[in-house]
């Protein structure tokens, strides 16, 4: 994480300067170095940043121009994180509303019949994997990846084989997904997504799913999605 945020300092810091500059950071030795390439008019491309952690939110507040996280969180997480971002921006002198909060919203789409159906399917069993042992706990549920797995960031598939995760899946509690992650109609699903809106996301993308269910899905996956969109836009979320 030091090599990322030197990195990321020694990015703005070129494309800051008007001429070459010399850098002796930890990490990275620049000498009478400059960025050949001339920024577009509309300015450099912006840096976006997924965090999570404290010291990741401090550094998309202190460096990024955009937040994409990732993992279970809810929206009263997303709020609190949020808070430590514009928290850190105004530490580093920038402007916190500059910053875009983003949010990518995995959900389950569908009839109460249709779900119980659909969360029987392997791969979306495999969604247990980006929940977070902590979420699940929260909810009165016990991770089958033990209490200490951290969600996306603990996936390693040279140790999750096929035969490994097809046992883990026959311990997967679906009512233990359902706890966590926003599930329902589309007008049940744009009522939570909503939520994020509300803690502050500007920028919210769906992702159903139930298209993981399998090709009889995927078709009625996207038209829910859009239906959820079309609800979000015209309420005006």
């Amino acid at each position: 994480m030091s090599r990322f945020a030197e990195a990321l300092q020694l990015i703005r810091l070129l494309w800051n300067a008007d001429g070459p500059i010399d850098f002796a950071g930890r990490y990275f030795t620049l000498e009478h170095a400059r960025l050949d390439a001339e920024a577009h008019r509309s300015g450099p491309p912006p840096i976006w940043i997924g965090a999570n952690g404290p010291r990741m939110l401090h550094l998309v507040g202190e460096y990024g121009d955009g937040w994409w996280p990732t993992g279970s969180a809810g929206p009263e997480t997303y709020a609190r994180q949020l808070a430590r971002i514009r928290e850190a921006a105004e530490r580093a002198g920038r402007d916190p509303q500059a910053i875009t909060p983003a949010k990518m919203v995995v959900c389950l789409i569908g009839e109460p019949d249709e779900l119980r159906e659909i969360l029987q399917r392997p791969l979306v069993k495999s969604l247990v994997l980006q929940l977070t042992a902590d979420a699940l706990a929260a909810t009165g549920h016990r991770h089958p990846m033990g209490e200490h797995w951290r969600g996306i960031q603990d996936i390693d598939p040279r140790a999750l084989t096929r035969d490994r995760l097809l046992r883990l899946f026959e311990q997967v509690d679906p009512a233990a997904i359902l706890s966590v992650v926003p599930h329902g109609t589309p007008a049940q699903v744009a009522e939570q997504v909503a939520e994020f809106g509300e803690a502050g996301a500007r920028v919210v993308s769906v992702l159903d799913y139930s298209g993981m269910a399998g090709q009889a899905y995927a078709a009625a996956s996207a038209r829910k999605v859009r239906e959820v969109e079309t609800r979000l836009t015209g309420s005006g979320a």
